[in-house]
């Protein structure tokens, strides 16, 4: 499981990458792409023995790209634009760019606390609650080191 969540995240990283050379969205090197794209994770799938997979790529509110490759490894159905997936860990890094999208958006701050923009959310030390701030969260420094702190 942990092998093909880290393969799925090697995934993302190369469509990051693809993302970050779309510099002038020509048709032809958009096609070009796409079929580079294509060739690469198909072959990536086959040598790593995923399965299946499901990509999308949007760039600004465009989708730019989206495939879906083979199997659902438990039921042996085809993988479709709607197969959901296990992102395990990968759930950190896209909390972290949504936080620093709002930051650039000024609606949010590091230092805010987390109360301030989640009122509901409570420890059972109300003093801490208060304290732990954005930053906290996102470096692992608030203090909370289990789901059990995080109960009234």
């Amino acid at each position: 499981m942990k092998k093909t969540i880290y393969k799925l995240f090697q995934i993302c990283i190369l469509c990051n990458v693809l993302i970050l050379c779309i510099v002038h969205p020509k048709v032809y090197a958009q096609q070009n792409i796409k079929v580079t794209l294509d060739k690469y994770i198909e072959k990536f799938i086959k040598e790593q023995n995923i399965p299946g997979a499901s990509v999308a790529i949007v760039h600004h509110k465009d989708v730019f790209f989206t495939k879906t490759w083979g199997i659902t490894g438990e039921s042996e159905k085809k993988v479709t634009s709607k197969t959901p997936f296990a992102i395990g860990s990968i759930s950190k890094s896209l909390t972290a760019l949504a936080i620093v999208k709002l930051i650039e958006d000024k609606k949010i701050k590091l230092e805010d606390s987390v109360q301030q923009h989640l009122p509901s959310f409570k420890l059972k030390d109300t003093q801490s609650t208060s304290n732990i701030t954005i930053q906290h969260l996102l470096t692992h420094t608030s203090g909370i080191n289990t789901y059990v702190s995080i109960i009234r």
